[in-house]
């Protein structure tokens, strides 16, 4: 982490950046002078979304993730670091809902469910420590 950053010098890295509520998080803090890197696994929605942060006049870089690997996680925040400098925030905002009854979902979705909601956010945080 950067203790000494200025607003318009501090890095977020927003997982489920592309769309939703990431976007929004994402347009707020680069208003107020935030870098954005923006993770995500749709690459069309996310430069989408980096189109639309730019255009805002925000510094957005875009990198594809898939948080169900075991190394994107850590390759994502290695990323942001290399590409920004440093990260000041961390936002894990991407996350899978499972639509099957819970009586009915299979072990299969348990486990990407877990594998996305809990281990991802587990590594993700581990790397980005390790920064701070």
């Amino acid at each position: 982490m950067s203790s000494g950053s200025t607003e318009t010098e501090k890095v977020v890295l927003i997982t489920g950046g592309a769309m939703g509520l990431g976007l929004a998080v994402g347009e707020q803090l680069g208003a107020r002078g935030w870098q954005v890197g923006v993770a995500d696994l749709n690459q069309l929605a996310g430069e989408q979304a980096v189109q639309t942060l730019r255009k805002a006049g925000t510094r957005a870089e875009f990198f594809q993730v898939d948080l169900a690997s075991a190394k994107g996680p850590k390759a994502m925040v290695d990323w942001a670091a290399q590409t920004f400098g440093h990260l000041d925030v961390l936002i894990n905002n991407a996350g899978i809902l499972t639509v099957e009854r819970f009586g009915e979902m299979t072990a299969e979705a348990w486990e990407r469910t877990l594998i996305i909601n809990v281990r991802a956010v587990a590594l993700a945080m581990s790397a980005a420590g390790e920064l701070m």
